[in-house]
């Protein structure tokens, strides 16, 4: 068990997996362990040279924004289908689809971030906590050249395929996301 005295683990999925990888290499607070589902972190990307994935997601979000600036609605749909698949967003109940597309200029902030979020990859090597990364199997492949790369540079983390789970996994394989967390907890 952990506690803030002797350090927390922290977990974070998507964009809360930038903001928690992001803690961990600024040494904010004292952390134990890091769990990162998917985090979006796609500054990774330049700082580990990958320059046509980084040209797609640097178009996407290009894209992504000239649509928001024209008062195109639901362009939240994009990203909810860009990192989920094709189809992800119409299987939302339609008042968290409401709701999604208000938030979306926030959601446009966070992909600044992602983009903008840079750390030397000295600061990757230096980073020695343990650390699990997961993606799913039938992720898109940005997501996962992200987590394969944080694994490649970080000194001491393992990586984890969910298989037949996307971006959305902590909702859809919520068991194998707890087994990750915390193997102790899982069902016989």
């Amino acid at each position: 068990m952990y506690d803030v005295d002797t350090g927390i683990h922290l977990v974070g999925h998507s964009y809360g997996g930038v903001v928690a990888l992001a803690a961990a290499l600024k040494d904010e607070f004292n952390i134990k362990k890091l769990t990162l589902f998917e985090p979006v972190a796609a500054s990774v990307l330049k700082t580990f040279g990958y320059e046509d994935e980084l040209k797609a997601i640097t178009r996407f979000t290009e894209d992504y924004q000239k649509s928001f600036d024209d008062g195109e609605k639901y362009i939240c749909a994009r990203v909810i289908d860009f990192w989920g698949g094709p189809g992800s967003f119409e299987i939302i109940p339609e008042h968290i689809q409401k709701a999604m597309d208000v938030m979306t200029k926030n959601n446009l902030r966070h992909w600044t971030l992602c983009m903008n979020e840079i750390f030397d990859s000295s600061e990757y090597k230096h980073l020695n906590i343990p650390v699990s990364l997961i993606h799913g199997s039938q992720s898109n492949s940005i997501a996962k050249l992200i987590s394969s790369a944080l694994n490649h540079q970080l000194p001491n983390s393992e990586l984890h395929v969910i298989e037949n789970a996307s971006h959305f996994m902590i909702t859809t394989h919520a068991e194998e996301c707890v087994e990750i967390i915390n193997p102790s907890l899982s069902h016989p």
